[in-house]
């Protein structure tokens, strides 16, 4: 199965939000390799990444 889910993300300072893809297998894809600490913060904060300083497993 090859599940994906897609977000726009608007940072500060930025005219255009910047795209964010979630795959199967642990995948996020997002085009500026500057942004990865804060986009896995934001998904982190969401849920989507557990265990690893977002949502308690427990």
């Amino acid at each position: 199965m090859n599940d994906k889910a897609s977000f726009q993300i608007k940072f500060d300072g930025s005219k255009t939000p910047r795209s964010v893809t979630l795959s199967s297998g642990n995948r996020a894809q997002f085009k500026r390799d500057g942004d990865a600490e804060v986009i896995e913060r934001w998904l982190g904060l969401r849920g989507f990444i557990v265990g690893a300083g977002g949502a308690s497993d427990e």
